[in-house]
């Protein structure tokens, strides 16, 4: 059975452009005026970032089972900025639950 937690902190710790990338493009969303925004968003940004910008031959992927996780991540560094990403509750398969606890705060 897979462990999609684990499977993101192992994603994240080898991928630091990642965060580097949504960390980049939340800002210019907050920049323009936007309070809210999709992780969806985000992550096509990257994708397009990575394949037409800088026009990467590399045989890379972002796993849109990460999504959740990443947003949760930038929640949680932002809390000046609690509802940026609309958050719902994600089932991992290691039985454990990821979301808010109803007053939204987020827990793992």
């Amino acid at each position: 059975m897979r462990d999609l937690w684990t499977e993101f902190e192992k994603f994240d710790k080898d991928n630091p452009v990642i965060w580097e990338l949504i960390q980049r493009f939340c800002k210019s969303v907050l920049d323009a005026g936007q309070t809210k925004w999709s992780i969806s968003g985000i992550f096509e940004r990257i994708r397009w970032e990575i394949y037409v910008v800088t026009k990467s031959k590399d045989d890379w992927k972002i796993n849109n089972n990460h999504r959740a996780y990443y947003a949760r991540k930038w929640l949680a560094e932002h809390p000046e900025y609690p509802k940026f990403f609309e958050i719902r509750r994600v089932r991992g398969s290691n039985g454990h639950s990821f979301g808010e606890d109803g007053q939204g705060n987020l827990f793992v």
